[in-house]
């Protein structure tokens, strides 16, 4: 194993997914991603960011930006965030989930899991106890 020519950082090695489906584009492209690198791009590739986009315009939902005003992200910066959350999903040895702005990047079993989360809510039968 060497390092990523994009990131700089140690390589993890991929499989293939399990089913073409997950992948709609991965035989349309006719490639493989070979390492932790290109698999970020791929999935950075074939998410939709345009839905994002839609979902955040409705809802008027704005994210700080880097002259402390507050505005609704374009597709870039939507993919820069993503980007960074599966990096650190990918490398941080005690974290494998990290969550921002909606987004949720998760590293698991040879892959990678990325969601934009509008609401969510968890209960357990534990919360009535008392």
């Amino acid at each position: 194993m060497g390092t990523c020519d994009a990131c700089g950082k140690e390589d993890i090695p991929v499989t293939e997914p399990r089913d073409y489906g997950h992948f709609p584009n991965w035989q349309i492209k006719n490639i493989k991603p070979t390492n932790s690198c290109e698999l970020i791009e791929y999935l950075l590739d074939d998410f939709p960011f345009d839905n994002v986009l839609i979902a955040m315009n409705a809802l008027d939902w704005k994210w700080i930006q880097a002259d402390n005003t507050l505005k609704i992200p374009n597709v870039q910066q939507l993919r820069k965030s993503a980007g960074n959350l599966l990096t650190k999903a990918l490398n941080d040895k005690n974290h494998k989930i990290f969550y921002s702005g909606g987004f949720w990047a998760e590293s698991a079993d040879n892959g990678l899991i990325l969601r934009f989360i509008l609401s969510e809510r968890e209960i357990y039968l534990d919360d009535f106890d008392g």
